[in-house]
Order: C-alpha cells, then structure tokens, then sequence
C-alpha cells in the first residue's frame, strides 16, 4: 500500500509542478512514467536475486526507506532533471518490496490458500492509489495557503514539494 502512495498524488500536482519548475507535458510523462518505471524495471532482477538469498525482510526494510527518502527528495527538486532523479530513485527502491512479499507469503501461507493471500496483497496495492488520492488531496488542500518557502542552497519550497516531504516521512 505504501509504495502505491507516491506514484498516484504525483498525478494531483502536475500543474503546479509544470508551473514551478517550468517543464514541459513530455517532461510530466516522462517523470511520471519513464523515471520510475525504467529504474524500476532495472533494478528488480538484482535485487529480487537478493531476496532469493533469504534476506527478503530487509531487502524491504531497506527498499521502504530508501523510496521514502526518493519521495522526499521529490519535495526537494528545483529543475526537471532533479525531479528525475528523485523519481529514478523512488522506482529503483520499490522495486524490491513486491518479490519480496510475495515469496514471504509464500513461505507462511498454505498453498491452497495462496490464492486469497495474493488478492489481499493485490487489494493494499488498489487502496494505496486510492489513499494516494485521498492524502495527495487533503495534504493539498491543509497546504493551500502556505505561501512558497524560500530556502538557501535549496531553492523555492512550494505545497505541493511539501506534500511529497510529508509522504515521504
């Protein structure tokens, strides 16, 4: 449910995020598809060999916090090529929580009762985009008038950068 948060609120801020960091609607598809999914799609093989070496809980100790801090550090970008990074990171973490369970799953659940297991895992990733949805937009809507925050080195801390920080906490 947690790695399913960040993916869907990035689709409540694509207006203001094209506004602020001046990007382009190719650049909003490539950070809100491309970013993640390819970093995604590059990292599972290796780090799924590492789950099947038997450290699954912390490979998804260790992804949690790492796309948590990826989710973050979207609160932190300032340009299109930062927003990438920050995403490319998100993708790459979450990619080393779904083998992970789902062979955890495997090992303490009856086979015959896999089936239910699978559809409980599958209905946290529905309601994860949902809460996205649901959180993004009451974040959004408690941040509204927080005015933008300048910060030294940083650059301009907008609401919705906001929103990524808290989630990402």
């Amino acid at each position: 449910m947690l790695a399913q948060i960040d993916r869907g609120v990035i689709s409540l801020v694509v207006q203001p995020m094209k506004r602020d960091l001046g990007i382009s609607d190719t650049e909003v598809g490539i950070l809100t598809g491309f970013a993640f999914t390819f970093f995604y799609a590059i990292f599972a093989p290796p780090i799924s060999r590492i789950s099947d070496r038997g450290v699954r809980k912390s490979v998804i100790a260790v992804s949690l916090s790492v796309w948590s801090v990826g989710t973050a550090l979207c609160g932190l970008a300032q340009s299109f090529w930062g927003f990438f990074m920050a995403r490319a990171v998100v993708g790459g973490a979450e990619s080393g929580s779904s083998p992970g369970s789902l062979s955890m799953m495997a090992d303490v659940v009856p086979r015959d009762k896999l089936p239910r297991a699978f559809a409980i895992y599958n209905a946290g990733v529905m309601g994860g985009m949902a809460l996205s949805l649901v959180f993004g937009g009451l974040l959004l809507g408690l941040l509204a008038d927080i005015p933008p925050i300048q910060l030294p080195v940083i650059g301009t801390i907008h609401n919705w950068h906001l929103v990524f920080m808290i989630l990402g906490l």
